[in-house]
């Protein structure tokens, strides 16, 4: 049986982002429902998978009174639509298929997302695999990953704003927000781009805060700018799955002991060289 809630849980913590999983029963086979629950019931939107034999189906189920929604993802700006197709290549890369129409015609690739306006949208995700076979276990950890991906595809395109830097103290990429119609804080859809496609353990030494200090940590990890920030132009475009990297903090901390930062994977190689040496 499909654990709606651990999902949406997981997901929430890694994405920043609050869902809510529901579980429902189509055609004898479970449906897994996630919503964002910043954008209420019917002016907001769902995203359910299936899971059967050989594949897991994601799709996008608007409300009846989406359209604003609808309407704030088609202006999304070049920015945020370079985050979009970066996502949605690698997920392709890793064996996903997308299929998207905007006002029931056809995209050709998520490089060529229409102007708006934007009236109607449909986004269909699927991903062979073979998960049944090998348990409930893998099972649910395919649909999860399936469900990161395509959640953060659409989190990608929408407006949101930062409810609680202050409470962060001054870590950005550690903070809550909430999707608006006309507001958003780029760096944290960049974050849960990053954390969508590497993951929360730190790419330099594997360090995982959930798995050492439990529910408080779960979900938390430092997003690193392999460009630093202060490096880029103003007209720079940030590519979360190329430029962002997650690391602990003590591996944050030694990348900018120097300046250009030492990168993740000679931190990697030290690590590696100091453990044969002891």
């Amino acid at each position: 049986m499909i654990d709606s809630t651990e999902i949406a849980r997981i997901i929430s913590s890694q994405l920043r982002v609050e869902l809510t999983g529901t579980t429902r029963y189509a055609d004898g086979h479970e449906v897994l429902r996630l919503r964002f629950n910043d954008l209420p019931v019917p002016n907001g939107f769902s995203i359910e998978f299936r899971p059967s034999w050989r594949r897991v189906d994601g799709e996008l189920v608007l409300d009846t009174y989406s359209g604003s929604v609808v309407d704030a993802m088609g202006k999304a700006d070049a920015e945020k639509r370079a985050v979009f197709e970066a996502l949605a290549l690698d997920a392709i890369a890793h064996g996903m298929t997308l299929a998207i129409a905007v006002n029931d015609v056809r995209v050709e690739g998520a490089a060529h997302l229409p102007e708006p306006p934007w009236q109607r949208l449909k986004i269909h995700c699927s991903k062979l695999t073979a998960a049944r076979a090998e348990g409930p276990e893998a099972l649910s950890a395919e649909i999860l990953s399936v469900s990161l991906i395509f959640s953060t595809l659409l989190l990608s395109l929408l407006p949101f704003e930062d409810v609680s830097l202050a409470e962060q103290a001054g870590l950005p990429e550690g903070a809550k927000f909430s999707v608006e119609v006309n507001r958003y804080e780029r760096s944290l859809v960049n974050r849960a781009a990053c954390i969508a496609v590497h993951g929360v353990k730190c790419v330099a030494c594997g360090f995982d805060f959930g798995e050492r200090y439990g529910d408080v940590g779960r979900g938390f990890i430092e997003v690193h700018h392999r460009v630093p920030v202060s490096k880029m132009g103003s007209s720079y475009v940030v590519n979360p799955v190329t430029d962002l990297v997650p690391l602990c903090s003590n591996c944050h901390s030694i990348a900018h002991r120097e300046d250009p930062p030492i990168a993740p994977e000679e931190i990697s190689r030290l690590l590696h060289h100091r453990q044969t040496d002891i």
